[in-house]
């Protein structure tokens, strides 16, 4: 569990914008999600709290703008859906994964200047 916590604050650093290249986040990938979201050591409770943590944090940092009414559950049936199409980049950070989905799923619009 300590370390669930320390990969979930980690992970808040990752979906803050800062770039893969620049920090060392947690083990946790794609795989870890598919694991425990889906796979043979599914745990639901775990699967969602590190996604709407990640999702919260992006949320915080506009971005995302997730709408009135968007559920927990749709933003885990979101991310899980974006893994399931993309089992190419299960060896990717699973904070990246996850704001890759919810940015493409919940873009913020712009202000446009007149």
């Amino acid at each position: 569990m300590r370390r669930l916590i320390a990969a979930a604050a980690l992970a808040t650093l990752a979906a803050s914008g800062v770039s893969a290249q620049s920090i060392i986040v947690s083990g946790f990938t794609g795989n870890f999600l598919v694991e425990y979201c889906d796979g043979t050591r599914a745990a639901p409770t775990i699967c969602k709290a590190y996604i709407i943590g990640v999702a919260d944090t992006l949320a915080l940092k506009n971005g995302i703008c997730r709408p009135n009414g968007a559920t927990d559950d749709q933003v885990v049936a979101i991310v899980t859906a974006y893994l399931k199409k993309r089992p190419a980049d299960w060896h990717i950070h699973a904070a990246f994964i996850t704001r890759n989905a919810l940015t493409e799923a919940f873009p913020c619009q712009r202000a446009i200047r007149k």
